[in-house]
């Protein structure tokens, strides 16, 4: 199934560091079958696949918790496009006095703290695969015990440290990918279990094609399993489809409310340089 392009939105300038480059402007563009053919071939000669998986999979968590040890909350911006994209709670704040969201992986904040200033009763259960991330949470200076309960939690080995069926929203944000993939359906299964009857899950997470992976593909040391693939600070990434992702969350009982890859192409002018990114969004529902 070929993904269908996003309309043409208005040029910005974009700042900000790691996954949007600080100074580019940023545009939709169009995916054509000779954009598929193309990064396929680049995929298909990379035959090469990393010595050391096991040892990758032992240590996810530590690697995690040096990321963010090196990084701090410095890496990543604020997520305020949430509230643009998922309309549904904001109304759902509008009409409940109290909205629960578990934020499932969620790093140094990102999600939550603009989420919380925007939506006053919003309520948030967090955990973090990194204690030093969790750490960093409770540390924040807009961090608020009433209103967020944050946990270390390893999404892989432990159940979720809240009860289950109490929340109206989840997000899953670049989480999956992170995670080697023989483990995605128990993930799912679990996130799903946390949600109350009608619930939401948001998800983005990355599309196959994308320039990181084109870069991994073309080093040829870098992959771990087919659209899996290890970075220079031992985490992980994996590229997903939107047919992997559908059949990956009807499995556990979702349906599916939206489902699309975002294209967006980022521009240096200044250096003549153009960055093709591959973005999957969607949302379920909990019937």
């Amino acid at each position: 199934m070929e993904p269908n392009p996003e309309p043409q939105e208005e040029v910005k300038t974009v700042e900000g560091p790691s996954e949007i480059p600080e100074g580019h402007s940023v545009k939709y563009y169009e995916w054509t079958d000779d954009m598929t053919q193309k990064c396929q071939d680049v995929i298909d000669e990379d035959e090469n696949y990393h010595p050391e998986a096991g040892k990758l999979k032992k240590h996810a968590g530590m690697n995690w918790h040096i990321f963010y040890s090196n990084n701090k909350t410095n890496f990543f911006k604020n997520r305020h496009y949430l509230i643009k994209e998922f309309t549904e709670m904001k109304e759902k704040c509008d009409d409940q006095e109290i909205v629960r969201l578990l934020d499932a992986g969620c790093g140094v904040g990102n999600a939550l703290f603009p989420l919380c200033k925007d939506l006053p009763n919003l309520h948030v259960d967090a955990f973090d695969f990194a204690l030093k991330a969790v750490n960093l949470v409770k540390e924040h200076e807009k961090f608020e015990e009433e209103r967020m309960k944050v946990e270390q939690c390893d999404l892989v080995r432990d159940d979720i440290p809240f009860e289950a069926g109490t929340h109206d929203f989840a997000i899953l944000i670049f989480v999956l990918s992170a995670i080697f993939p023989e483990h995605y359906k128990d993930v799912i299964q679990k996130v799903y279990d946390q949600l109350n009857q009608g619930g939401i899950l948001y998800f983005r997470d990355y599309g196959k094609y994308d320039m990181a992976q084109m870069r991994f593909a073309k080093k040829k040391t870098s992959k771990v399993l087919d659209n899996f693939y290890v970075r220079g600070d031992k985490t992980l990434a994996y590229y997903f489809t939107i047919e992997e992702v559908d059949e990956l969350m009807t499995s556990v009982g979702f349906k599916k409310l939206s489902l699309d890859y975002h294209y967006k192409e980022f521009e240096n002018r200044k250096k003549g340089l153009k960055m093709h990114r591959v973005w999957i969004q969607a949302k379920y529902i909990k019937e």
